[in-house]
């Protein structure tokens, strides 16, 4: 994997003396956006901060991977944090063990499954130097270097959700931590604690403040799913997660910690990069058992999430983790099922997959041919619904998943 400088990084950061906001606040972090243009990258490759401290990893797929407790690095210019110089009983210096290698091995899986990357950001500072999941004031305990890794940190997730927005139009953020409690199963921290999340489904659905306090509180409120449906019902994460061997909480099988259980919600960089205050990047924190977080174990989970994530956000946000030959594959399994279910005649169903299969054979050869095949199909399906030959809702999902199939190629091609 090669390695670079971030180029104009110096440009791309704003002043340290802009930095200092105040440990309480959970909108977009000052000074930290360096937005810089999405083609300075190449997928895949290493890009490093001041003294190596962050590394970014852009991709070319609409979602990003943050590893904040990564880090090992004790540089004797930071001194150690303690909770008296950071002025908060917010504090920890607890380490996530292997979620540096985690990051790695999901990166991997996507591009082995794909051919396309994740977006994937690294702190290589020790917690007891940053604590990059918490407000500057508490994470940096008011030394310049920390503050400037810090910056890097959130900067460089912010240059990765605008590339997906430019792309994609949405798009998920994951931080990915370790815990160390008793209960041996992934922890999904979407800004509810758990007293919230032993509520009813009624009870969660008839208070508007839950679902405003979620990390996916924009994609939520634009879906046709209940709130707590999207949290814990048939196709919640969770749920997706237990389905393929993985314990996690909340989900259908398991819907919230009992009493007296530990469990993490969520910290400040599920609040700051998911859509709780807005945007088209939602999200949310995996706090991983200790089991999952060994190093022989870590290929089958990444590949394990891989799947989860494919299924969990095209199902429920319409958000496509596919390369463009599989999302026209998964087109094609779409319109397969309406003819068995009998909501699409064979004739218009032969026609369809046609269409989706030249565009297929197209896309090594000529990417224009391939995108004018895959507007015909949605030309078609189109026409269908006005006849009423396709239900409206049915047309709706089969256009968008091929809107997101040129959107991916168009990532594609940029990233060449």
């Amino acid at each position: 994997m090669n390695k670079h400088r971030t180029k104009r990084l110096a440009s791309a950061i704003v002043a340290l003396g802009a930095l200092l906001v105040t440990t309480a606040a959970v909108s977009a972090p000052a000074g930290a956006q360096p937005r810089t243009a999405s083609d300075d990258f190449n997928p895949g490759e290493s890009y490093f901060g001041t003294n190596d401290y962050i590394e970014y990893l852009p991709g070319n797929l609409p979602v990003v991977f943050a590893a904040p407790h990564a880090g090992s690095l004790e540089p004797s210019s930071i001194p150690a944090r303690t909770r008296e110089t950071c002025g908060s009983d917010d504090f920890a210096t607890v380490n996530d063990d292997n979620t540096e290698q985690l990051a790695r091995e999901i990166q991997s899986a996507f591009y082995e499954r794909t051919g396309m990357y994740p977006h994937v950001v690294i702190n290589h500072l020790s917690r007891n130097r940053l604590d990059a999941n918490r407000p500057i004031g508490v994470a940096a305990c008011g030394n310049a270097e920390a503050e400037q890794a810090w910056t890097e940190f959130h900067g460089f997730i912010d240059t990765a959700k605008d590339q997906i927005e430019e792309s994609y139009g949405k798009g998920w953020f994951t931080d990915l931590h370790g815990h160390g409690h008793a209960v041996q199963r992934l922890e999904l921290g979407y800004g509810l604690n758990a007293a919230a999340l032993r509520l009813s489904d009624d009870e969660l659905n008839r208070d508007p403040s839950h679902e405003s306090s979620a990390s996916f509180r924009v994609f939520s409120e634009g879906s046709p799913l209940s709130f707590a449906d999207l949290l814990r019902g048939s196709t919640a994460l969770g749920t997706l997660f237990e389905e393929a061997g993985y314990p996690a909480t909340p989900s259908q099988q398991d819907p919230a910690p009992a009493e007296g259980e530990p469990f993490f919600s969520g910290g400040y960089n599920t609040r700051v990069h998911g859509c709780m205050n807005g945007g088209q990047i939602c999200g949310l924190q995996i706090e991983h058992n200790r089991s999952i977080r060994d190093l022989e174990d870590l290929p089958d989970y990444a590949n394990a999430l891989y799947d989860v994530y494919s299924e969990y956000l095209l199902t429920n946000f319409g958000i496509l983790v596919q390369s463009p030959a599989q999302g026209l594959d998964t087109l094609a399994a779409d319109v397969a099922g309406l003819v068995q279910r009998g909501e699409l005649s064979g004739k218009h169903g032969t026609a369809l997959t046609a269409k989706l299969n030249s565009a297929k054979r197209q896309l090594e050869r000529d990417e224009r041919s391939a995108q004018k095949m895959i507007r015909a199909f949605v030309r078609h399906v189109g026409a269908l619904s006005r006849s009423g030959d396709v239900s409206a809702t049915d047309a709706e999902r089969l256009t968008a998943l091929a809107r997101r199939v040129v959107q991916t190629m168009h990532a594609q091609v940029e990233a060449r």
